[in-house]
């Protein structure tokens, strides 16, 4: 599961903030990115310290 390169794409950070938005869990984002977990959980977590993002919940980071 989940690809190798290195980075996100701008189009997967789109879809994050997007997924986020709509209460996706970090889980489920990375299924729907075929990205792994902590992936996942790194951008949304340095979205949320940027500002980027506006605030991202913790039931966000953690829910299955």
């Amino acid at each position: 599961m989940g690809t190798h390169t290195n980075q996100l794409t701008s189009k997967e950070r789109y879809q994050i903030e997007v997924l986020n938005g709509q209460s996706y869990s970090a889980r489920a984002i990375a299924l729907q990115l075929n990205r792994f977990i902590h992936t996942m959980l790194r951008a949304l977590i340095s979205r949320h310290y940027s500002g980027d993002m506006g605030l991202v919940s913790t039931s966000s980071l953690t829910s299955s």
